[in-house]
């Protein structure tokens, strides 16, 4: 039976979390609340009148947008107020950030911490059981609150037509909200797992899978997609009827999580988990024995759930292609709205592909950043007591990553066009498909080489390849809705890739980009050659 014993020190041990965290928090708040706001001061000028508004509700009500960005509101919303297309654009995308900036606090704070030893040496002073994972919450608790209170006081700030109190409070809130969900369903998976990998990991199939089915449901079956979260936050109706019940739900679903959590931390041992690790085998295989064999075999099972995640994603949003062109075949008007001189389908393929391929970028460079890992945890004097240059270490992880690049832009384009030929009557072309996936190999190849620089000369802020990542998908998704100056836009590498199939081939920038790669990363292999090994 729980008693106040299971929470001694809890005060001290959320100003140490705070203190650790406080940085990386003013950064999270701070940038995402700048950028929430300039997008919606941008909004008037951007739609200044109902023949552009009435443009953009028949853009984004089609099945393919409803998959991405929730369902739409009715148009005649649309053209009452400049909020309801804000809200329609924004808020789901701004959801998912904020999920993943829950799980990233909670995944650090809690089993990340344990792996490493520092729960232990918590431990050993006088704390109770549960202060911990009660400090972790409390910090996860105050950071939504902050941003739901900043969040919705500046949109009321804004002044911008429609930006009533309740409406921006409830902006914030249900976000705050989304956020709290993932924070103690990372709680919850802390306590299952035996890894901050495998909290991580599972965390992270949670949000796509919250995705996924709100996105399957929001084009057929309305009822399935009240199983996700993420279909909670898009149905607050913000801005027109403001229906608070999401928020509740949210709050509730949050605290069961938490409850189980901590039930689950009060009964395991420290450093155990509910989920047993697999026994490996009791004879390394020669692939094993090699560099590159290690750095497969440690991040094998992150990859493989990372390629069946992208092709379930990818198929998903094929098989919605069919309704795509069912709906614009009804609607004469989008063929004069979007550009004649291209299909209609193919304007949205490269829309969908950029996107996914941001997303795809992601486990490279976790795979890249693995190397970093094995050096805060004092693993890499293993390699270098023996025959193993840093080059080649170096190598092996960056070898893998480029792999792992290919594989992940290979399924999202055999995905897209599998679901084509079982649901079209004329599916995607399968050449172009592959195209259009593999020509941002080079964007992300850049990306690796920028992580291998940061790894090679500043590896304390090798951390910021995550932000770099997070900027090219705000130009991606915001760029032509915040109206930046080209310098601005042209900063992510993501901007140079051709929009294929929509638009034309440059190979000139394809060039230029792996050349710039291929320099960047043979500045940062000469860095960690000569570095100290702990950075």
């Amino acid at each position: 039976m729980m008693h106040n014993g299971f929470f001694t020190g809890t005060g001290y041990i959320t100003k140490l979390l705070f203190r650790q965290q406080w940085f990386k928090i003013l950064l999270w708040l701070a940038g995402f609340t700048v950028i929430i706001l300039a997008t919606v001061m941008s909004y008037p000028e951007v739609y200044p009148n109902e023949q552009a508004r009435k443009s953009f509700a028949m853009t984004m009500n089609n099945p393919l947008m409803e998959a991405m960005v929730g369902p739409g509101y009715e148009t005649i919303e649309y053209l009452s107020a400049i909020t309801t297309l804000f809200a329609q654009e924004t808020l789901l995308f701004t959801a998912v950030i904020i999920a993943v900036m829950n799980i990233l606090l909670i995944g650090r704070s809690t089993r990340a911490d344990e792996e490493d030893g520092l729960l232990e040496y918590v431990r050993s002073l006088p704390v109770g059981r549960l202060t911990y994972l009660t400090a972790a919450m409390i910090v996860a608790v105050t950071v939504n609150l902050l941003l739901a209170a900043v969040l919705g006081t500046g949109l009321y700030i804004t002044n911008v037509e429609g930006t009533d109190l309740e409406s921006s409070l409830l902006y914030g809130a249900v976000l705050g909200g989304t956020g709290l969900v993932f924070a103690a369903v990372t709680a919850f998976m802390a306590q299952l797992t035996e890894t901050s990998r495998g909290t991580m990991m599972f965390s992270f199939a949670i949000l796509i899978a919250a995705y996924l089915v709100r996105a399957v449901g929001d084009v057929s079956n309305h009822t399935l997609s009240l199983f996700s979260p993420l279909s909670w936050t898009v149905r607050t109706n913000v801005f027109i009827s403001n229906d608070w019940w999401p928020v509740w739900v949210s709050l509730l679903t949050a605290i069961v999580f938490s409850l189980a959590a901590f039930y689950l931390n009060a009964i395991r041992d420290l450093g155990a988990g509910f989920i047993p690790q697999k026994p490996g085998r009791k004879h390394a295989s020669a692939l094993l024995k090699t560099t590159f064999g290690f750095a497969w075999n440690q991040q094998r099972v992150n990859i493989v759930s990372w390629m069946v995640i992208l092709f379930i994603f990818s198929m998903s949003f094929g098989y919605i292609l069919d309704d795509l062109e069912t709906y614009f075949a009804d609607v004469p008007f989008m063929e004069q709205l979007l550009n004649n001189n291209s299909n209609i389908t193919q304007q949205f393929i490269a829309i969908l592909v950029a996107i996914m391929s941001l997303i795809s970028a992601v486990p490279p460079v976790m795979t890249l950043m693995a190397i970093k890992k094995e050096e805060t945890k004092e693993r890499v004097e293993n390699f270098y007591s023996r025959a193993v240059s840093r080059r080649r270490l170096l190598g092996s992880y960056l070898l893998l990553a480029v792999f792992v690049s290919i594989m992940m832009q290979g399924l999202i384009g055999i995905g897209l066009w599998s679901a084509s030929t079982a649901v079209m009557d004329q599916p995607l072309d399968f050449s172009n498909t592959m195209k259009s996936s593999f020509v941002y190999l080079a964007a992300i190849w850049c990306l690796l080489g920028m992580t291998v620089f940061l790894i090679g000369f500043i590896p304390k802020i090798s951390g910021l390849v995550w932000l770099y990542l997070v900027y090219g998908f705000i130009i991606i998704y915001l760029g032509d809705i915040l109206d930046l100056p080209d310098l601005v836009n042209h900063l992510s590498v993501f901007e140079f890739v051709p929009e294929l199939p929509a638009g034309d081939m440059d190979i000139m920038h394809i060039f230029v980009m792996i050349g710039s790669a291929s320099i960047i990363t043979i500045a940062g292999f000469l860095g960690y050659t000569k570095r100290d090994i702990h950075g």
